[in-house]
């Protein structure tokens, strides 16, 4: 990542943005990828809005461009996910490197846009690779919706790989198996009537064993490419969330485990 022309507290203020998105133990593999490709382009835009300011840049350091470059959360993750996968899976374009070990995938990427084509580009390959069809024990219905809409709990790695192909997100290819075998996690998806899924969501239920006032959220509810589901899918699950949330008997899933 070339920070050259970048004060020093931009140069801190990335790096510490950046490392701040990753555990501690994915980051000596996944740090300099992320450096390479959402860094870089930060620090790009960083030095373009310099120059833009001109004298007055020095007047807005402690505002600098990242603060107003750093990408939507949703495409954010939508690459982040994407590099996890590739490191997951030792995908090929990670050895193809330049002499600084920076994989030239990512350095051929000039703009944030051409990041998100590149993931996207990538996911849909990995999902068509691992799209199968699923046995008895990979899923469980646990909700009845109006509409005919259901909920779906998702159970194994295969599950969320399957739910990965057909909603062209990340949930599958490994980057959220480890939380979901341990029970740190479950994952629903939404089916329309047709039996066709339209919002993934995850609910975090790490600790709580639903004791001491804590209890089950939902940490993320994304529809297709990582995108916000549509309205109406969010108010088919409405009566479902505060249902379960009144009785407070159960966990926030229909279906006990």
């Amino acid at each position: 990542m070339n920070l050259k022309g970048l004060t020093k507290l931009q140069r801190g203020e990335l790096r510490s943005r950046l490392k701040s998105e990753l555990e501690l133990g994915e980051r000596t593999r996944l740090l300099p990828l992320l450096e390479a490709s959402v860094g870089r382009v930060l620090a790009n835009a960083t030095r373009r809005e310099m120059a833009r300011l001109g004298r007055a840049a020095s007047e807005h350091e402690g505002l600098m461009a990242v603060a107003f470059s750093m990408p939507f959360a949703e495409d954010f993750d939508h690459i982040l996910d994407w590099l996890r996968a590739s490191v997951l899976q030792e995908a090929d374009w990670l050895r193809n490197t330049d002499q600084r070990d920076y994989p030239r995938k990512l350095l051929n990427c000039a703009t944030y846009e051409e990041l998100v084509q590149e993931a996207d580009k990538a996911m849909d390959r990995l999902n068509a690779q691992r799209a199968k069809a699923l046995g008895p024990n990979d899923e469980r219905h646990a909700a009845n919706l109006a509409g005919g809409y259901t909920l779906v709990r998702l159970l194994t790695p295969e599950a969320l790989d399957l739910e990965s192909s057909r909603m062209h997100h990340c949930v599958g290819h490994g980057s959220y198996d480890r939380d979901l075998i341990a029970g740190d996690i479950q994952i629903l998806s939404l089916r329309d009537p047709d039996g066709g899924p339209v919002v993934t969501l995850e609910i975090d239920v790490r600790g709580s064993k639903y004791r001491d006032g804590i209890w089950p959220h939902i940490a993320q509810a994304q529809g297709r490419r990582n995108e916000r589901p549509e309205q109406r899918h969010l108010d088919s699950l409405r009566p479902w969330v505060i249902v379960v949330w009144l009785r407070r008997r159960t966990p926030l899933l229909a279906a006990r485990s």
